[in-house]
């Protein structure tokens, strides 16, 4: 039926030869591996391999122009992201170029299947460039007619591109889940050619030697960015006034990979002017930033312990959401800087209890699952992630304090209205405030910045800088 649906099918080999141009990836170094690079980039892909006691395990591997090593990696477990990489880590700080944005649309049946097929020939669903089946579900490849350069100011708009594609693609009539999984740009998926779940033993996890092959077939022309963003379901062109969810996340996401259209955009020009010390520094001295574990905030653990609960409350860590639980639960971890060994206890004593939420034979949670997704626990960059995304990954309601239906500014100004009537004298500060010592400090030395400000008296330079807002200058006084 997909051949009839959507042409033929392609080899591997065709398949990334369409994501992968040739001449976009690094020069194949397998005669002279030192050799130095030609200065382009390599995709990665993630290989599972057995050992003799059958134990899986698993190894990066590089993928070059030529695509000669898809051949070696028939009848294995095989993922790649479709991006290409700057050296040898498949992370968002390493990615240099998008090639297609994929989709991830697990628990199809027949049905389903029949039902996507229908929204995509009646223009609900944009047509992928190619449909891959992974075995228990699909994964539509949006091509990219030229490969995007992923600036990293410019991946949460295509983050926010590929979510939008995820949820007009998911949705009651696509999967039998209602529960959508979101991807990362970086996420690797099944290689066309290698084993589906199918071929996996849920005792040993095995990769047995069967039929079940992921395949991939053709279903349309490639996508430049533009295109995907303009993209409108059909009833927007009968019915021009209903409102769809696709057109405020499209716009968010032309907005953010379109700065210029952005009205809160900060030029290099506007920064020079509204942060002299920064540009001097930043800009002109090229000074680096601090490593990012000195910087970054310590969370009471207390945190981390609240999420494990979670995790274990009914109704959370459902199926399809049960590897990101635990993802998260390495985020707040390096957040609250809980010693490895204490994660890995905790996270794998969860282990019985995810995988009695598994429904389907193909679908078990395995110990493996738990290994990638501690992975998260290595990159520092993950104690940047926002609350937003920790719930839009892993499912799970996050309440914030409340503020009675106030906005935090209006918040702010009641409770420091209360406080200062509670205590007059401003014995809450519970020390001294700085107030006095950094204005002293700057009436004595009135050629000091903020910056050299704060390193004599050893506070941060936004405390200089709130305590000297609206302060007059001492010439300034004097002239007065």
């Amino acid at each position: 039926m997909l051949e009839l649906e959507f042409g033929e099918h392609v080899t591997p080999h065709d398949f990334y030869r369409e994501i992968f141009p040739i001449g976009w990836l690094q020069d194949s170094f397998k005669k002279n591996p030192a050799a130095p690079h030609d200065g382009k980039f390599v995709a990665i892909a993630n290989v599972t391999f057995q050992s003799k006691a059958w134990h899986p395990y698993h190894r990066n591997r590089y993928v070059t122009d030529d695509l000669s090593q898809l051949h070696y990696w028939k009848n294995m477990v095989a993922y790649m992201a479709p991006c290409s990489f700057l050296g040898g880590a498949k992370d968002t700080k390493h990615l240099r170029y998008m090639h297609a944005l994929v989709v991830d649309l697990d628990y199809v049946k027949p049905k389903n299947l029949r039902d996507w097929l229908y929204q995509v020939q009646s223009g609900w669903i944009p047509r992928p460039t190619f449909v891959v089946n992974s075995g228990t579900g699909i994964h539509p490849y949006y091509v990219l007619d030229e490969p995007f350069c992923a600036y990293p100011n410019l991946q949460p708009g295509l983050k926010c591109l590929k979510d939008a594609l995820c949820d007009v693609n998911w949705n009651g009539y696509t999967s039998l889940s209602s529960s959508k999984q979101y991807s990362g740009l970086v996420q690797p998926y099944r290689i066309p050619g290698t084993r589906t779940k199918l071929d996996v033993s849920p005792k040993y996890e095995r990769v047995w030697s069967s039929d079940y092959d992921v395949v991939a077939f053709r279903s349309g022309d490639k996508w430049a960015i533009d295109d995907l963003l303009n993209w409108r379901p059909a009833l927007l062109k009968s019915a021009p006034d209903y409102v769809d969810p696709w057109v405020d996340r499209a716009e968010t996401a032309r907005r953010m990979l379109h700065p210029e259209l952005d009205p809160d955009h900060v030029t290099l020009d506007m920064a020079k002017e509204r942060w002299p010390e920064w540009f001097d520094a930043r800009i002109l001295r090229g000074e680096p930033l601090p490593p990012l574990e000195e910087t970054k905030w310590h969370v009471d653990p207390a945190v981390y312990e609240w999420w494990l609960r979670t995790i274990k409350e009914p109704g959370n860590a459902v199926v399809g959401r049960r590897y990101f639980c635990v993802m998260m639960l390495a985020v707040y971890a390096r957040k609250c800087d809980i010693p490895k060994r204490k994660l890995n206890e905790d996270a794998y004593a969860l282990l019985p209890m995810l995988e009695e939420k598994t429904i389907e034979e193909t679908n078990h949670f395995h110990r493996s699952d738990i290994n990638q997704a501690l992975v998260a626990y290595d990159n520092i960059e993950s104690v940047k992630m926002p609350i937003e995304l920790i719930e839009h990954l892993s499912g799970v309601r996050i309440e914030r304090n409340r503020r009675n239906g106030r906005s935090q500014a209006e918040h702010v100004r009641r409770m420091s209205v209360l406080r200062d009537l509670d205590y007059p004298d401003g014995s809450w500060r519970g020390r001294k405030p700085k107030r006095d010592l950094i204005r002293a400090y700057a009436a004595e030395h009135p050629e000091a910045n903020h910056s050299e400000i704060a390193r004599a008296l050893g506070v941060s330079r936004p405390t200089v800088i709130k305590w000297l807002k609206n302060q007059l200058k001492p010439n300034e006084q004097e002239s007065n």
